[in-house]
C-alpha cells in the first residue's frame, strides 16, 4: 500500500492546488493521502471532494509550527475533527503570528534595498499569508538571487539579515490543541532540526513527555543509516 503522509498545496508554501496535489498522487499510485499545509487546513474540503473523485482515501492533516526551548520545530496532526471549535482558534492565532513575522520579514528586506517584498510574496501565496518560501521565490523573481537556496543562505535562513523568528507555542500546547481535536501528534522530519544525536534523543523524550504519539522516520534526503537510528530510537520511546 502506497501512502503519504506529509504534503502541502498552494494553500502553504506548496505549488500545487489541493485538486492537483490529490490526483498526481493518484497517478502515483498513492492510496492514503494527507494534506498537511504549515498551520492551515483551509485547503482539506477541496482535498477532500478531490480524493473521493479519485477513489483513494485522504486523512485530514496539518503541520504545526511550533518551538521546543530556542529550536523552531513541525509538528503533524493527523485525523483530527476539522470543525473543532478549539483548533480553529488555535490555527487563527498561528495565522496571526504568520502575519506579523511576514510583515517583519518585508520589513528587513526593505532595509536591505528590496522594496515591495511583503506585496510580491503575498501575491505569490495567491493572496493568504506568506511564509519564507514565498519570500524566496519573490527575491528569485525579482533576480536579486539566483536560485531559491541562495535565497535561503543570503536572506531568509535563521542569522541572515531577512530572518524573522517567529514567536510559535511550545511544543506541549501544541501536542494538547492536536489531541483535542480528537487527532494524533507526530513529530515532523526530525533530522531537519540539524540537532546533535543527544539533543535529538532529549527531543524525543520531552515530545513523548507531552504525549506525542509518532515521529516521522522517512524523509527526502534521509540516508539508510540515519533512518535505521531514528526508527529504533521511536521504537525506544514508544512512538
Amino acid at each position: 500500500m502506497k501512502v503519504d503522509l506529509h504534503t502541502h498545496s498552494v494553500f502553504s508554501d506548496g505549488t500545487l492546488t489541493p485538486t492537483d496535489l490529490v490526483q498526481l498522487a493518484a497517478a502515483a499510485g498513492v492510496e492514503l493521502l494527507a494534506l498537511t499545509d504549515h498551520d492551515t487546513i483551509d485547503g482539506l474540503p477541496e482535498a477532500q471532494t478531490a480524493a473521493r473523485s479519485c477513489g483513494i482515501g485522504l486523512l485530514p492533516g496539518v503541520e504545526i509550527s511550533a518551538n521546543w526551548g530556542q529550536h523552531g520545530i513541525h509538528i503533524l496532526g493527523y485525523g483530527f475533527e476539522c470543525a473543532s471549535p478549539a483548533l480553529v482558534s488555535f490555527l487563527g492565532q498561528q495565522r496571526l503570528r504568520r502575519e506579523i513575522r511576514a510583515e517583519r520579514i518585508g520589513e528587513r528586506l526593505a532595509r536591505c534595498g528590496i522594496d515591495g517584498a511583503l506585496v510580491g510574496a503575498t501575491q505569490l501565496a495567491g493572496g493568504r499569508v506568506p511564509g519564507r518560501a514565498h519570500f524566496a521565490r519573490y527575491l528569485v523573481q525579482q533576480e536579486r538571487v539566483p536560485d531559491f537556496a541562495r535565497a535561503f543562505k543570503r536572506y531568509l535562513a535563521k542569522g541572515r539579515r531577512g530572518y524573522v523568528a517567529a514567536e510559535w507555542p511550545q511544543l506541549p500546547e501544541v501536542v494538547a490543541a492536536i489531541h483535542q481535536a480528537g487527532g494524533l501528534a507526530s513529530l515532523a522530519h526530525p533530522h531537519h532540526y540539524k540537532l546533535s544525536k543527544a539533543l535529538l534523543r532529549h527531543l524525543l523524550l520531552q515530545f513523548k513527555s507531552a504525549q506525542g504519539d509518532g515521529v516521522e522516520i522517512v524523509t527526502a534526503g534521509d540516508d539508510e543509516g540515519r533512518i535505521e537510528w531514528l526508527a529504533e530510537l521511536a521504537v525506544e520511546h514508544g512512538l
